[in-house]
């Protein structure tokens, strides 16, 4: 199959279907090969809530328990975190408009970026491509960003490490379940705007 029919077959099958990012998605992200191969075993349905991203969402086995009564849709890619504030900033740029391009119907809703035990000492990088998004978002109405990272701290700001695996990149299902509590609210919200 072509690129270009790989891409109508994305934008047809989901055109109005909420887009979720996460903010370690892969540098270099190929959307074709990283969604085809899924979407021909289980295709999106429409009006699903889609969440992509990189291993952040890749191991979120509970989103769909997480993340009820949305129709969540799981599609989670490997990748490299990009290692700079300025390449997040591009991949970003990048990722964004490709997503929009393709699904131009779609509400696309970014989760903020969120520092872990292991990468805490870069939580200055992290806020900054936060804030680079909630600038982003702010003339696109097709954008939003949701940020759920004050679930994952503790009371001095830290990144909470009972919430993480034990690699201290990735949540935990307490993590996850935590996170949850806050994104679900507001992606109901988002959802139920979309559908009216």
């Amino acid at each position: 199959m072509s690129r270009d029919s790989r891409s109508a077959r994305l934008k047809g099958e989901s055109a109005e279907t909420l887009t979720v990012t996460t903010g370690d998605s892969a540098e270099n992200i190929d959307l074709d090969s990283a969604f085809e191969k899924k979407e021909r075993r289980r295709p999106t349905a429409k009006g699903a809530v889609v969440f992509a991203g990189s291993s952040t969402i890749r191991f979120w086995s509970t989103l769909a328990r997480d993340i009820a009564p949305l129709p969540a849709v799981q599609r989670g890619f490997g990748g490299n975190r990009p290692k700079s504030v300025a390449q997040m900033q591009q991949l970003y740029d990048t990722l964004l408009t490709r997503l929009h391009d393709r699904l131009p119907r779609a509400r696309i809703v970014v989760l903020a970026t969120f520092p872990s035990p292991l990468n805490a000492r870069r939580a200055g990088e992290i806020e900054a491509v936060n804030e680079y998004l909630r600038e982003t978002v702010e003339n696109k109405p097709w954008l939003d960003l949701l940020d759920g990272n004050e679930a994952l701290k503790t009371a001095s700001g830290d990144p909470d490490r009972s919430l993480f695996r034990l690699d201290r990149v990735h949540l935990n299902k307490e993590g996850y379940a935590r996170w949850a509590q806050i994104l679900r609210p507001k992606l109901l919200a988002h959802w139920r705007e979309k559908l009216n």
